[in-house]
């Protein structure tokens, strides 16, 4: 299954991300993180453990397969396996950069 971060709400992706220690740090620049993610269609697959975006391909994968997570929900793939991603981009944000 490959998850597509254009296909959540906003809203959604947030609650998701509330959990996070540093969401409120960023928390100014979550949204516009999140329109340039799916404006580039970040997307993780749960098979392969990968993910991927338009500009450059595979962004980040799971070196050992064993490792590559099968009992999570949608929303635990959006916390952990995306999350890293639109933490990255708001924080690059924040210091004034892209967001990719």
């Amino acid at each position: 299954m490959v998850l597509h971060l254009k296909d959540y709400s906003d809203k959604m992706i947030m609650d998701c991300l509330a959990k996070k220690e540093s969401f409120q740090k960023y928390l100014c620049f979550m949204v516009q993180a999140i329109k340039a993610l799916k404006s580039s269609d970040l997307r993780y697959n749960t098979k392969t453990g990968r993910t991927y975006n338009n500009q450059m391909g595979m962004i980040a994968w799971f070196s050992n397969s064993k490792d590559i997570p099968t009992d999570y929900t949608i929303e635990d793939h959006i916390e952990w396996s995306i999350g890293g991603d639109i933490m990255n981009a708001a924080s690059r944000l924040s210091r004034g950069f892209k967001a990719i």
